[in-house]
């Protein structure tokens, strides 16, 4: 996706650590406490067999989220070539964004103790304005020194 005469410098995925953030996130804890529940009810509370279903059911459809967003994050990385950093995620419908490095005024990363042992961390990119987070993104810091040292 880059021009021939475009070397890409450094690329970086993001982290699997995301995928666990992503568990703790308010609407899949709900979802957990009520498929926990409504499980309490049907095997403790209630001789009904066919809730039993019902609870599987649920199981699978917290499965299938977590697990679909799982692959969603094996497959995005960011990318930083000699004129532009390249943000690639999609799998159905591939989107590709690029950001040109003259409109990026100032490049912040942050990292949590255990993102610095693990090497992962967020890179907030500052445009005219606005703010571009890439989030959970493995090696931040080579990242941003190989941005310094092309300027």
């Amino acid at each position: 996706m880059v021009n021939k005469e475009e070397e890409t410098l450094i690329t970086a995925k993001f982290s699997m650590w995301a995928t666990l953030a992503f568990l703790f996130k308010w609407y899949m804890l709900g979802f957990l406490v009520i498929t926990l529940a409504i499980g309490y009810f049907v095997f403790f509370q209630t001789d009904l067999d066919y809730l039993q279903y019902v609870f599987y059911g649920l199981v699978a459809v917290y499965l299938i989220i977590y697990f679909g967003y799982v692959l969603k994050m094996r497959r995005r990385k960011l990318e930083l070539t000699e004129k532009r950093f390249i943000d690639h995620h999609g799998k159905a419908i591939r989107v590709h964004r690029f950001i040109p490095l003259r409109a990026v005024n100032e490049i912040t990363v942050e990292t949590t103790r255990m993102g610095r042992r693990l090497n992962f961390g967020h890179i907030i990119l500052h445009m005219s304005g606005r703010e571009l987070p890439f989030r959970f993104v493995t090696r931040p810091y080579e990242i941003v020194e190989e941005y310094f040292s092309l300027h």
